[in-house]
């Protein structure tokens, strides 16, 4: 059974103590579970006298114990440069057309946040990082190929952000 009321009690300066009644219910309907519990962690440190500040520093000494969490933490950092990397891409594309006609020279880096073009033509065709606009069929080739290169895709690190769109050339059916 859900309690309907919390009550939480704290000493006043003056020596006598103060009940304040939560209703749980709207509480939790209204509330996500994370605000919910940092709600209930600074009601904790009113409670105990604790400053929110030191439970924050003690919870992160806590976190920095526990194996893995390093690779966690530096995994969300990784998703925030992909995320970033990915809004960027229709910028980059735009960048690459203005080049084409001579428009636009030189550029900027983005290799340094592991930011890696994919897609050449002449590469073997790998679904798993191009995607095929046109397939034609020739006798020039031995294994399906990569003859164009429409748009180029992008990898960060091992994440594919966008395939390569290519035009590919397969052997013909009688080989």
């Amino acid at each position: 059974m859900i309690p309907q009321l919390v009550t939480v009690r704290r000493r006043r300066p003056d020596g006598r103590w103060r009940r304040l009644y939560i209703p749980v219910l709207p509480a939790l309907l209204v509330l996500s579970p994370l605000l919910l519990a940092v709600v209930a962690g600074l009601v904790a440190c009113r409670a105990t006298g604790v400053s929110p500040g030191g439970a924050l520093r003690g919870a992160g000494q806590v976190l920095r114990a526990l194996p893995g969490t390093r690779f966690e933490l530096r995994a969300v950092g990784e998703i925030a440069v992909v995320n970033v990397l990915a809004s960027l891409l229709p910028v980059l594309d735009a960048i690459d057309q203005a080049r084409k006609p001579g428009q636009v020279t030189g550029g900027f880096q983005l290799g340094a946040l592991g930011l890696r073009s994919v897609g050449t033509a002449g590469d073997p065709f790998d679904p798993a990082v191009h995607e095929a606009v046109s397939c034609t069929r020739s006798d020039h080739v031995e294994q399906a190929t990569c003859t164009a290169i429409l748009r180029p895709g992008y990898l960060v690190g091992d994440q594919l952000l966008r395939p390569a769109q290519a035009e590919v050339t397969e052997p013909s059916a009688g080989r």
